[in-house]
């Protein structure tokens, strides 16, 4: 018994040390981020995303020590500098943002190839994968989307709802009404897009897509339309 007594206390010993280790490193690292940004740019606002600081890599406890830490640490230093520079710290929703193009507003997961490709599986945009979000944080950071505190399940409906709204001259005539592009209302002529995808594979891509699968029927686009 008191050989275990003594174990568990150098483990205890050992699991603290490497705590505050942890604890040290996240502190001095964002910090160190957070000051360069402030000496280089001189901003009046930060737009973040609502971080998270686990990890797939690592184990569920390391994951939910770090986390904790993390969050503590950052919300620590955003009121900090708001204090002391008068900057104000805008945290966003980062749901979808990864996978959201911002030039046309199309969400898949296919759009991102790899951590770093990103190529629109819609309008055909390609771009650095952090960087599309990166724009896609700072556009939501004036929408109501912005709200960290809302469900996946509604920014998904909202940003389907809004790429649909956005596009409903070729989706409407994708999917309904092949003789729409004719009409003096709706020029498609008006509509270019980069790649000059054309209309069946864009149509493959969008029924492929299990986040517009409720969205791309009759009954949804037609009442889109009539409420234009």
């Amino acid at each position: 018994k008191n050989r275990q007594k003594q174990r568990l206390r150098t483990l205890s010993k050992k699991y603290k040390k490497l705590i505050n280790k942890i604890k040290a490193y996240l502190k001095n690292e964002i910090n160190r981020v957070i000051n360069r940004i402030i000496k280089n740019n001189r901003p009046k606002e930060i737009i973040v995303e609502r971080l998270n600081f686990s990890s797939p890599k690592l184990s569920k406890k390391l994951n939910r020590i770090i986390n904790n830490f993390g969050k503590k640490i950052i919300e620590e230093k955003f009121k900090s500098i708001e204090e002391k520079f008068g900057i104000i710290v805008t945290q966003v929703n980062p749901a979808y943002t990864s996978q959201e193009c911002h030039k046309c507003g199309y969400v898949d997961k296919k759009n991102r190839k790899s951590q770093a490709k990103f190529i629109c599986g819609f309008c055909g945009k390609k771009q650095n994968a952090d960087i599309n979000s990166s724009k896609n944080i700072l556009a939501r950071s004036s929408s109501p989307l912005k709200d960290i505190f809302a469900k996946k399940a509604f920014i998904l409906d909202k940003t389907v709802k809004n790429f649909i709204e956005r596009h409903l001259v070729i989706l409407l005539y994708i999917f309904r009404d092949k003789d729409l592009g004719k009409s003096s209302d709706y020029t498609l002529s008006k509509i270019k897009y980069k790649n000059n995808l054309c209309y069946n594979s864009l149509a493959n891509t969008l029924t492929s897509n299990p986040y517009l699968t409720n969205y791309l029927n009759g009954n949804f686009l037609e009442t889109l339309k009539v409420s234009r």
